[in-house]
């Protein structure tokens, strides 16, 4: 089966302080260990890239 990962997915995926961080993460390993496809599309990557530059005030992701 293939799935399609979402922008939380990926976003969580980078923000070592959030709580679901370590959720995200393990749920894209256990996905990648049983073998399954992870696919993003290029909307994903819009939005990821949009929350990525924007000002935290903003709604950005804060740096660290």
């Amino acid at each position: 089966m293939s799935y399609q990962v979402d922008t939380n997915i990926l976003l969580r995926g980078v923000q070592t302080e959030h709580p679901m961080h370590e959720t995200a993460k393990q749920a894209i390993q256990r996905l990648l260990v049983a073998g399954e496809i992870l696919y993003y599309l290029p909307q994903n990557i819009r939005e990821f890239w949009n929350v990525c530059t924007r000002p935290t005030e903003r709604n950005g992701l804060e740096t660290v």
